[in-house]
């Protein structure tokens, strides 16, 4: 141990928080030290965080570097819609920071995914080199990603977990969708065009770990027109069940009836 130095135990006793170890003077066998924690103190009694149902929260913790004004971050939902963001010159140097602060948290909308990005502005990311900074999002109180060592910036993809787990649940992990090992996410899918995502759907392997994107009986929406057993006759699903229209309880194939293909119509939508 050298004075001056500082140490860090990253995530003591398994919680979220390090303990920093400053080391104020070596006389002999004799240290004087300083331990901090980077958990704010508090300023009042703690309460119970809760988001509303179908909600998770949701912490960012950032410790900067030497360098904290080189950093910033942004926080955006598959929409490309921004939760939050910070813009380089509001950190001060070898600081920790709670987002949205220690007693608050962001949420998040439940089977949706997200995309954490952070940047430097003298590309050298915020640690090892001038100091041991770090990123970390926790989802839940637990550890959903983290890092620090990048060059110019750094991207971090997360989801929340879907609450449902009726019929039109969608998977919160990847699936292929070619057979070169190209793979997507269900939500990644479901902001693809009509065209392209209805082509995806046709895939056994997509309709199965994506019905909530894929199942039109999930996005109860109507085929435009559908034909009878392969019949050039083309019919419309608003037509249905009225004089001389196919019933809900029609076939259009061996495999599938109107209401399959007409389920707002046919008021069959899960």
């Amino acid at each position: 141990m050298i004075a001056g130095e500082k140490y860090t135990i990253q995530n003591y006793g398994g919680s979220i928080y390090d303990v920093f170890v400053t080391v104020n003077s070596i006389n002999g066998k004799e240290a004087s030290i300083t331990i901090s924690t980077s958990e704010p103190s508090p300023t009042q009694s703690p309460t119970t965080f809760a988001c509303d149902p179908n909600f998770t929260k949701f912490q960012l913790f950032l410790k900067t570097d030497w360098f904290g004004e080189e950093t910033s971050w942004v926080i955006r939902d598959n929409d490309e819609t921004v939760v939050d963001e910070s813009v380089a010159g509001g950190y001060s140097d070898n600081s920790n920071y709670v987002f949205p602060s220690a007693d608050k948290y962001y949420c998040l909308q439940d089977g949706e995914c997200y995309t954490f990005n952070i940047y430097d502005t003298n590309s050298d990311g915020i640690c090892c080199v001038y100091g041991d900074g770090y990123y970390r999002g926790f989802l839940d109180d637990e550890l959903k990603f983290e890092g620090g060592e990048f060059l110019e910036s750094e991207s971090k993809e997360f989801c929340v977990p879907s609450s449902d787990t009726g019929p039109c649940t969608n998977s919160n992990g990847t699936v292929q969708i070619n057979n070169k090992n190209k793979t997507t996410t269900c939500a990644k899918l479901k902001n693809k065009s009509a065209k392209k995502k209805k082509k995806l759907c046709t895939k056994n392997a997509v309709f199965q770990v994506c019905p909530g994107v894929c199942n039109i009986k999930c996005t109860c929406k109507d085929n435009k027109t559908f034909k009878l057993n392969g019949k050039k006759k083309k019919y419309k699903c608003k037509n249905v069940g009225k004089k001389g229209q196919p019933e809900c309880s029609g076939t259009v194939n061996n495999k599938t009836l109107v209401e399959d293909v007409c389920p707002k119509k046919c008021d069959v939508c899960f």
